[in-house]
């Protein structure tokens, strides 16, 4: 298994650690640090702020339960079954 981190520096810390402990348990795992160049560091107001507006620009829908949603997604990317 494989993933990818962002983390400000103010994330470099226990809690960081924890949440790989909990992916990855007792395996043994690589670790590569790569500084991000020119990137504004988020903390978790910004992320906030960003995820009230996303969800006031798409407000939750009603779908009816009868629509198969899965048949739709293959129809509009033109899957053939």
């Amino acid at each position: 298994m494989q993933t990818t981190f962002e983390v400000s520096p103010e994330e470099w810390a226990e809690g960081f650690w924890k949440r790989v402990l909990s992916m990855f348990g007792q395996k043994r795992i690589r670790v590569t640090v790569e500084e991000i160049e020119g990137a504004a560091s988020k903390n978790q107001h910004d992320v906030y702020l960003q995820m009230k507006a996303l969800q006031r620009q798409y407000p939750s829908l009603k779908v009816d339960e009868n629509i198969d949603l899965s048949r739709l997604a293959d129809d509009s990317n033109d899957v053939i079954i």
